[in-house]
């Protein structure tokens, strides 16, 4: 019985391990400098939203009022017609990408709002953004360009500066959205703001008058995740093979103490 119980031992210790080591694969790294920018229900003439921050909160980062460059990627795409089985519809192949840069102004509409709430632009009156990119795709069969994502990026460039978005929401903790156009005119400002989790990129997405911030909660979700769908199975089993380790311990202790006492009773006798 001992023997089988100091075979068991090292069997069990290796599928605990294993088990412990597997549980941070389930982990990714997710991006706390990049957020996207991301609109529905804009104005017309709508290019870019730019966020608005509270400008009492900002006091520790501000900078001097400041032109602001967005970084505009244009990828032109080809139509053609392809038919098969369930009819003709469009192919669109890429033909050729351009980059724009867009230069708002610091005498521009945006650069200068501070509106009753003292709401003033993130990106004119902190050093925390580094690049704002605005991603656009042009399809040639209805001359129109279609938004397909923007992005803001925040790094540290002081102390007091905002390293990534948790220090973002952390500093400001409500925010509005300025719907632009490409010369920084305001079209548009949002007046309702939330923030909610799921698990997918760090966002702005602003649609109409609602604004909402989309905090990344992938790890709340594989805690979830493993309690739901590998969570109990999992430990009841890790509890059962603790126990059996232990049970297995407990043997080994007792049988060994127990050829101790016998020892001593022969070494008396003699």
């Amino acid at each position: 019985m001992k023997k089988a119980f100091q075979r068991i031992i090292p069997f069990l210790t290796a599928v605990i391990l294993s088990l412990c080591l597997a549980l941070p694969a389930f982990a990714r790294e997710i991006d706390t400098n990049r957020l996207s920018l991301e609109m529905k229900n804009a104005p017309e003439g709508t290019a870019i939203i730019e966020i608005l921050v509270p400008s009492e909160p900002a006091d520790d980062c501000l900078c001097e009022t400041r032109d602001f460059t967005v970084k505009k990627k244009i990828s032109h795409y080809e139509t053609t017609q392809l038919s098969d089985s369930s009819g003709s519809r469009p192919n669109y192949s890429f033909k050729s990408k351009e980059d724009k840069d867009i230069v708002i102004s610091k005498d521009s509409e945006i650069a200068k709002y501070n509106d009753d709430d003292g709401y003033i632009s993130l990106s004119a009156h902190t050093d925390g953004v580094v690049e704002t990119t605005l991603n656009v795709n042009t399809y040639d069969d209805t001359k129109a360009e279609k938004n397909n994502g923007i992005y803001l990026q925040i790094a540290d460039k002081n102390p007091a500066s905002l390293e990534d978005i948790n220090a973002l929401k952390n500093k400001f903790e409500k925010f509005k959205a300025a719907y632009i156009d490409e010369k920084g005119n305001v079209l548009g400002v949002t007046d309702e703001f939330e923030v909610t989790y799921a698990d997918e990129q760090y966002a702005f997405k602003a649609d109409g008058n609602k604004l909402t911030l989309v905090m990344n909660n992938y790890t709340e979700t594989v805690k979830i995740t493993l309690l739901t769908s590998l969570g109990f199975p999992v430990i009841i089993f890790i509890a059962v093979l603790i126990a059996v380790f232990a049970a297995a311990l407990l043997f080994c202790l007792l049988a060994a103490k127990k050829n101790k006492a016998m020892m001593n009773d022969m070494d008396d006798d003699l």
